[in-house]
């Protein structure tokens, strides 16, 4: 899968599978970010949380502290809670589900990293599942 950054439209975009991923407007107003899974036959909004660290970076020679994102954190419980609502039958969406997951797991790459710019500056950046809400308390604990 390859997923292009559109920064006109802040997606990414894999054209050969008609796969968009995008930040959702809904639930403004949680802790997390909301992010849309577009397919021809599929819509659906999941929750990730992105992790920062304050890293070293050059700007115009100088060595400034800034806050960069390090990892997106896929929450796997609200992807499969969206998996429930798709409109096709149950085997067929058990059978799509592992091409899905990837597909969100490429597309956040291109999403968090902004096509790839910020990979210059966090060559470290990560994209990883974890399993629901709970698991990321103990991610930041």
């Amino acid at each position: 899968m390859r997923f292009d950054y559109d920064e006109r439209t802040r997606a990414a975009v894999d054209r050969e599978n008609r796969i968009r991923l995008r930040m959702s407007s809904m639930f403004y107003d949680s802790d997390n970010l909301n992010f849309e899974y577009l397919d021809e036959h599929i819509e659906f909004v999941f929750a990730a949380f992105e992790a920062t660290e304050t890293r070293v970076v050059d700007v115009r020679g100088k060595a400034v502290e800034y806050p960069l994102p390090i990892a997106m954190y896929i929450v796997e419980q609200t992807v499969r809670r969206g998996a429930r609502l798709w409109p096709i039958a149950l085997p067929k969406a058990v059978a799509r589900y592992p091409g899905i997951r990837r597909a969100i797991e490429c597309g956040m790459l291109a999403l968090g990293t902004q096509g790839g710019k910020l990979l210059d500056l966090v060559p470290d950046y990560r994209v990883e599942y974890i399993r629901d809400f709970s698991s990321l308390a103990r991610l930041q604990s």
